[in-house]
């Protein structure tokens, strides 16, 4: 459990904070003038106010997939401590959140200007090109009659050249803004 301590001026009659500290003050000017000079303690009152200790208990979610509670406060003397309840999600919330997670990074293909959009759009066409030189060897073969026939096929299917860095680069340059290039 994880407990976050303040402080803070509380009016003693209806319990409202009047100030909050995150550390306790090396003096304190209470609401109606008087100044508590070090040691500041815990309980030091000044007509009609008093220092108060405020205990937040789990305050940050322990885990996903939690939504906030109900706050429980209790009060001993001059320390009060909330403590924060967290309600699990039902099993559905959760798929229809892993659900959304994803619909969302798939709408990015449809993005013209993302470049990993582009980057899909030029291993697609990668995969395509060597996709039909592999139909062209497969035609090839199935067409064949003899060994010679074979041979010739295979000389009129050329070989895919070698990309470089530059072509790539190229290759997605202009794919990025071209809202009619082929998405997957």
């Amino acid at each position: 459990m994880a407990t976050i301590t303040s402080y803070a001026i509380e009016k003693i009659a209806t319990g409202e904070i009047v100030k909050r500290y995150s550390s306790l003050p090396k003096s304190l000017d209470m609401p109606d003038g008087r100044r508590v000079i070090s040691p500041v303690q815990v309980g030091d009152e000044g007509l009609g106010h008093r220092l108060i200790q405020i205990d937040e208990v789990d305050f940050s979610p322990p885990g996903q997939f939690l939504m906030q509670g109900d706050d429980v406060t209790e009060r001993r003397d001059n320390v009060v401590t909330v403590t924060r309840s967290w309600l699990p999600w039902a099993q559905a919330e959760i798929d229809a959140w892993h659900v959304a997670r994803r619909e969302a990074i798939v709408r990015q293909i449809d993005d013209a200007d993302d470049v990993v959009r582009a980057a899909v759009l030029v291993i697609m066409d990668e995969l395509n090109r060597h996709s039909a030189k592999l139909d062209a060897v497969l035609a090839a073969a199935a067409g064949a009659g003899s060994l010679s026939s074979f041979k010739t096929a295979m000389g009129q299917v050329g070989s895919i050249p070698q990309r470089r860095g530059s072509d790539l680069r190229a290759a997605i340059f202009a794919k990025l803004g071209d809202p009619d290039a082929a998405g997957p």
